[in-house]
Parts: structure tokens; sequence; C-alpha cells
């Protein structure tokens, strides 16, 4: 949890890939932040203009077994003001 919080803080103080590769880092299998991190690299992503590569990884994270109630609806919010409709996945 440290190194996620620390992740988030550094935002702005720290170049955004080294932000990317730790998120990238916690993003393997098995972490508990996982899904957490996918999401903030999605917001990393949306950051550099890369709609349809965020786009892509927000989907995935909506397909994924593990996510919860309330990072669905955050993720299909962030996708709805993107243009997707996340009903229709």
């Amino acid at each position: 949890m440290a190194k996620f919080k620390f992740l988030l803080i550094s935002n702005g103080n720290v170049e955004d890939n080294l932000i990317l590769a730790g998120f990238k880092e916690m993003a393997s299998p098995g972490n508990p932040f996982r899904l957490l991190a996918e999401e903030q690299i999605a917001l990393l992503t949306l950051k550099t203009q890369d709609i349809d590569t965020a786009v892509d990884k927000l989907k995935s994270i909506l397909e994924d077994a593990e996510l919860t109630d309330t990072m669905r609806q955050r993720v299909s919010q962030l996708l709805m003001s993107l243009g997707v409709d996340p009903s229709s996945l």
C-alpha cells in the first residue's frame, strides 16, 4: 500500500514514465493492488493522449473477475466520459 500511495502522490513531481513503470510492476498477477494499478496506468495513458490504449485498458479492467462494484462504476463512468458505452462490452 505504501508504494501505491507513493506513486499517487509523486504524480507531477516524478517523471510519468517512472510512475508508469511503478504501476506496471504493481499490476502483476497476485498483487492485491493490481486493479488499482491498472486503473492508474489507464489514467496515465490518457494523459499522453493515447485514448485507444487507455480505453482498451479500461475495458480489460471491466472484464476482470476480481473487479469490485465501486471500481466497475468508476471505470464505467470514465469510459462514458470518453464516449464509450460500457454496457455494450
